[in-house]
C-alpha cells in the first residue's frame, strides 16, 4: 500500500511541475517562454525540495507542511488553468490535495 501511495504522490508532483512548465511556455513566446517555463519548474522543485520533501534538511512539520502542499498544488492548478487547460487544473489540484489529506489520515505519509 505504501508503494502505491508513493507512486501516486510522485505522479502528482510531476504533474504539478508539468503545469508550471505549461504556464511558463504559454505565458510568453519565443526563447523567453522556454526560460520562464524552466524557471517556473526550478522554483517548484526548489520549493518542494526545501520545505516538503522527505529528505529536506529544513522540512516543515505538520500542519505547516500540509499547508505548504496545499499551496503548491493549488498554485499548480492555477498554472494549468492560466495555461488554458481547465480540465487538467480541475483534476490535478483537488486530487493531489485529497491525496495529501488521505496520506495523513491513513498514516502512510512520509514521517
Amino acid at each position: 500500500m505504501r508503494l502505491i501511495n508513493d507512486v501516486l504522490r510522485f505522479s502528482f508532483e510531476l504533474a504539478a511541475l508539468a503545469a508550471f512548465a505549461l504556464w511558463g511556455a504559454s505565458a510568453l513566446s519565443g526563447v523567453v517562454a522556454y526560460a520562464v517555463a524552466c524557471g517556473a519548474v526550478v522554483l517548484g522543485v526548489a520549493y518542494w525540495g526545501l520545505l516538503i520533501a522527505p529528505k529536506a534538511k529544513r522540512r516543515l512539520e505538520d500542519p505547516a507542511r500540509l499547508a505548504a502542499e496545499v499551496a503548491f498544488f493549488s498554485a499548480a492548478g492555477l498554472a494549468a488553468l492560466a495555461s488554458g487547460r481547465p480540465l487538467f487544473a480541475a483534476v490535478l489540484a483537488p486530487l493531489a490535495i485529497l491525496n495529501a489529506l488521505v496520506l495523513r489520515v491513513v498514516g502512510t505519509a512520509a514521517p
